[in-house]
């Protein structure tokens, strides 16, 4: 599961009063939005009452929101669509992913460290008895309300919902007339259109094991025509084990352990951005081989994969994904 999303899209384009296009940004999910986009009139207003209104429904930062009080008594009132979109669609890439992605983990979030409790020694039982409260087949949503058959479970959209609210702005400017777009949410980004540069929107995928700022900080670049990138990685979010061996902030909801792979960054690119930001995070917590081969089955998806093994790295990417790899 996605604990955190690590900004690893970086724009290479630039906004100007001269070519009519308007930059927006602020704060939404703990993390930053950006918005360009191309416009005779000036939709701010409705923009940030829109995430806004979204953010009060499903954000787990807002103690207020639909997913809090969910979280807390364990059943909620729709007082909104986007709880229940969101609820539905987690149904949808849980099966996808084979499991993969399950947004009942907290539990086993907070013992391993990556919460705000501390990190516990977690032996094999202290795992089992976690795992009981990540059965997501225990929600249930109907037409009018979330509830839970089973006390102690508790949801955690964030894999899929900065995708979800880049979805929503982008289908409010489409239907605003806007053509020439881009949103980005925490680093995943949805492009339409052309850049203020009059060409496709340009987007760099950052080198997982390069600090930010340095000579080799981007992996590649991508020209982005009417797509959307998800982007996961494991490598800077770790703790240490008893042993001094590094933990990945991704946990396996399957086994309710950390991952253990090669896989340290993986990129993927869609028609929308749900798709591509919930996958994304399939993919890592997937490995390299059933992460390949579930992006190899779906039609209309293309992924960027990193590896690390003994220090080196080397990638893979999928015959659609055509970006310029600038240090492999």
């Amino acid at each position: 599961m996605k604990i955190r999303i690590y900004s690893l899209l970086l724009l290479f384009s630039c906004s100007s009063p001269n070519n009519q296009y308007t930059e927006l940004d602020g704060e939404i999910f703990g993390t930053y939005y950006s918005i360009h986009y191309k416009a005779n009139e000036d939709h701010r207003a409705t923009i940030e009452d829109l995430l806004d209104t979204y953010g009060k429904a499903v954000s787990k930062y807002e103690p207020e929101s639909e997913l809090s009080e969910f979280n807390e008594t364990g059943k909620v009132v729709y007082r909104s669509p986007y709880l229940k979109d969101l609820t539905v669609s987690a149904k949808h890439f849980n099966g996808l992913s084979n499991g993969a992605l399950n947004p009942t983990l907290m539990p086993l979030i907070e013992a391993w460290g990556f919460g705000s409790s501390d990190p516990q020694k977690l032996d094999s039982a202290s795992v089992d008895s976690l795992l009981k409260f990540t059965d997501f087949s225990v929600i249930i949503d109907n037409d009018s309300m979330l509830t839970t058959s089973k006390d102690g479970v508790t949801l955690d959209l964030n894999f899929l919902g900065e995708g979800y609210g880049i979805d929503m702005i982008g289908d409010f400017l489409e239907r605003e007339g806007i053509d020439d777009f881009k949103v980005e949410i925490g680093g995943e980004v949805l492009c339409k259109g052309l850049s203020p540069k009059g060409a496709l929107w340009r987007i760099g995928i950052e080198n997982p094991i390069s600090e930010k700022g340095a000579a080799d900080h981007l992996y590649a670049i991508i020209s982005l025509e009417d797509e959307a990138l998800g982007s996961s990685g494991s490598y800077r979010h770790f703790i240490l084990d008893s042993l001094g061996r590094r933990q990945s902030h991704l946990l396996d909801p399957r086994t309710g352990y950390p991952i253990q792979h090669h896989l340290i960054s993986a990129t993927v690119k869609a028609q929308d951005c749900i798709t591509a930001d919930a996958l994304a995070t399939a993919c890592m917590i997937m490995g390299e081989k059933e992460g390949k081969r579930m992006v190899e089955s779906l039609e209309g998806i293309e992924a960027l994969f990193v590896y690390l093994d003994d220090g080196v790295t080397s990638y893979w990417q999928s015959r659609g994904f055509n970006a310029e790899v600038l240090n492999p």
